[in-house]
């Protein structure tokens, strides 16, 4: 293994002299000029600069120190209990959840011994999830940056820092805005489970704080309400985490919360966060890290306007960073290695440029349970079929019918439907999966009636009738 030694300076000048100092170590390179006393900062500068060997060694030294300053948290990441880790090789984490068994009675077993050869296959679900982010943050040091380094005595820490910081924290907003706008879409979308309270406004805050623990206290029961897979869950309130709003936050006791979870208040500052507000997000900084990123319309605003509360698992966040590993900066007696970080250096333009590589998972669980606390009660106002009739000729062939189903939902209620073919189509080989799409068997001739319904409330249906003739 390499060596490493640790480079300790205490103000610029020693910096300047180190960078002057390490170019006696690089091999090929002649008789160089060396600062003298009396020169003052801004002169070493230019001698460093004005000397091809100095500026390289200059520029590689602020990129080695940005590398290690990586490491510092200059903007504190208020989701850390999402986040699940990293990975280094492959492109997905598998997620696998196993629903709970059924039960079968002892007696029957006992009247049919072979009954115990039978072999239980366990419901067993699993769901990928693949990196869906790769960005790259790259900032390029010029002449003009190293040069206006020199003018204070801090300049070149100041530099280092901002290179660091511009990256690290570029890329820490990012995944702010997305937590943020994940969350948005699961409620818009109806994935996560809402629960209604009624005059939740018009209470106090002790009072609210009382809503939410006896809702997080229902979960305790095992239920199937609260995940979109349907997977018999059941939690315990130290085991959910909360997001407040601004203003839900500055009304609460941070130590009556906790209670309402059942933690110490130390405990429950692991497990709790902020966003300013559940109805904005930056589209224009979005734009760039999703493709065709949407903003909200107005319905989607009054929807998410009513949002009081956000609570899940931690494991309901699916968040994996990749960990990309590069080959070490030849000469550096900083490290033989670089995390997600490579460097460029243009011998045209003597710049060199700095790339911040980020590779990560961004997506949710389907099997951990979410809900959110809503002043508007959900509710499904239609469900429309398309088409809802349509007549084909029969034919030798199998063919297939695409149905699609437009739901209008208010308060973040679930969205999915559940599709079936009425009895005779269905003893006749007529088919229709969960997306809608229709099968019908070759030689087909009669009426089908493809039933929708949706899922949260069962009363909202609609059909479509296809009807298919024979050619005489």
């Amino acid at each position: 293994m390499a060596s490493k030694t640790t480079l300790k300076v205490a103000n610029a000048a020693e910096l300047a002299s180190y960078i002057i100092n390490s170019i006696n170590q690089v091999p090929g390179v002649g008789t160089i000029d060396l600062p003298t006393r009396d020169m003052s900062l801004k002169q070493i500068g230019e001698l460093i600069l004005d000397t091809p060997a100095h500026r390289n060694a200059y520029y590689d030294v602020l990129n080695r120190l940005a590398i290690i300053n990586m490491t510092r948290s200059y903007y504190e990441f208020p989701y850390g209990f999402m986040l699940r880790g990293s990975f280094t090789y492959g492109e997905s984490v598998e997620e696998i959840e196993v629903d709970a068994v059924d039960p079968i009675d002892y007696y029957d077993i006992l009247s049919q011994p072979e009954e115990v050869l039978t072999n239980y296959v366990p419901n067993v679900k699993s769901y990928i999830h693949s990196i869906n982010l790769a960005k790259v943050y790259p900032v390029t040091i010029d002449y003009n940056q190293a040069a206006e380094a020199f003018l204070s005595e801090d300049g070149l820490f100041n530099l280092v820092d901002k290179i660091s910081e511009a990256q690290y924290n570029s890329a820490k907003f990012d995944l702010y805005f997305l937590v943020k706008y994940m969350v948005q879409r699961r409620i818009l979308s109806g994935t996560v489970a809402p629960v209604y309270v009624n005059g939740f406004d018009s209470m106090t805050a002790t009072e609210q704080v009382a809503e939410i623990k006896a809702i997080v206290n229902r979960l305790i029961e095992p239920s199937r309400l609260y995940n979109p897979a349907g997977i018999l869950k059941a939690v315990a309130p130290k085991d959910m985490t909360l997001i407040l709003d601004a203003h839900g936050e500055a009304s609460y006791s941070t130590l009556n919360l906790a209670l309402a979870f059942n933690k110490s208040e130390a405990e429950f500052r692991t497990s709790y966060s902020m966003i300013s507000d559940w109805t904005t997000n930056d589209f224009t900084r979005l734009a760039k890290l999703i493709p065709d990123v949407q903003e909200f319309t107005d319905a989607e605003k009054a929807v998410l306007a009513s949002v009081r509360g956000f609570c899940s698992t931690p494991e309901w966040w699916q968040i994996y960073d990749k960990e990309i590993v590069f080959d070490g900066i030849p000469g550096s007696d900083l490290g033989t290695a670089a995390t997600n970080m490579t460097t460029f250096n243009n011998p045209l333009t003597l710049r060199k440029t700095q790339f911040l590589h980020v590779q990560r998972v961004m997506s949710t669980s389907p099997f951990q349970p979410a809900f959110f606390i809503t002043t508007t009660q959900p509710a499904i106002s239609s469900v429309t079929v398309s088409p809802d009739t349509l007549v084909l000729a029969t034919s030798a062939a199998k063919m297939s019918v695409q149905l699609t189903t437009t739901v209008v939902a208010v308060g973040g209620a679930n969205m999915a439907v559940s599709y079936a073919v009425d009895d005779t189509a269905a003893d006749n080989g007529v088919t229709v999966d969960a997306n809608g799409l229709v099968s019908i068997p070759a030689n087909y001739t009669g009426e089908i009636t493809v039933r929708v319904s949706s899922i949260f409330d069962t009363t909202k249906t609609d059909e479509a009738v296809i009807t298919v003739a024979s050619g005489d």
